[in-house]
């Protein structure tokens, strides 16, 4: 990773950004900045996350320890976190673009090197639209280099209920993530086992249409039986 050295910031402190993001960075020996919205989970979260990842093939345990977790209600703290980060990806919902890219546009405009952001969508525009609230303008790559990119991620995570101590998520076998990259450009993905396509789009609607479409089925005859979970459903025998 080129540029700053300081830990990656990660927006959201949900199942993927905790167990597929913060966990495959920390694996990879990058420090990470996790930031949530509520400052409640910031607390939560301070002494680390166990991950159970793994299917019938091997089970693993790992403490997902983040560097530091801030709320973005610390505007300042984010925003110096943001100007020395060596990588920034955002997981949260869509609905938080409108707040996300305040904060964004006031931070990267005091980085010395251009960035790339990395988005978690399920959407083929969702990368570019956050790009457009952050620069103003009709493409996703500023006059000074920075970049929007998507990024699939094809992993079911789960919170644990009942879990003591620090938070449990019980997460699928780790693959590879899909980054957007698009036609003509290249660049290096940052992120540990990754790879770039310039076919998002097509990669996206094979996910929403096969590995989607089972937990949709899945949850769709589950509440027909009155199950309100897809762990609940899958345990019912027919």
């Amino acid at each position: 990773m080129n540029g700053p050295s300081g830990p990656a910031v990660v927006f959201g402190t949900g199942g993927v950004a905790v167990a597929v993001l913060a966990s495959r960075l920390a694996s990879a020996g990058v420090p990470v900045t996790l930031v949530s919205h509520s400052p409640r989970a910031s607390e939560r979260l301070q002494h680390g996350v166990h991950v159970v990842s793994g299917d019938t093939d091997g089970v693993e345990h790992r403490i997902v320890r983040p560097e530091r977790v801030l709320c973005m209600d610390d505007v300042g703290s984010v925003g110096r976190a943001v100007v020395t980060a060596s990588l920034l990806v955002v997981a949260t919902s869509a609905g938080d673009d409108v707040a996300l890219a305040s904060t964004l546009r006031a931070a990267l405009g005091r980085r010395s090197t251009p960035t790339t952001v990395l988005v978690c969508t399920n959407s083929p525009h969702g990368a570019g639209r956050l790009g457009r609230l952050v620069v103003g303008t009709d493409i996703p790559v500023a006059p000074a280099g920075l970049t929007f990119a998507g990024v699939l991620v094809d992993q079911i995570v789960t919170n644990v209920r009942g879990s003591r101590g620090a938070p449990t998520l019980r997460s699928e076998r780790a693959r590879p993530l899909l980054v957007e990259c698009p036609t003509g450009e290249s660049f290096p993905v940052p992120l540990p086992d990754s790879t770039g396509t310039a076919h998002f789009t097509e990669a996206l609607a094979a996910k929403l249409c096969s590995f989607s479409l089972g937990h949709a089925a899945t949850a769709y005859l589950g509440a027909v039986r009155g199950h309100r979970r897809i762990d609940t459903a899958l345990a019912t025998p027919r």
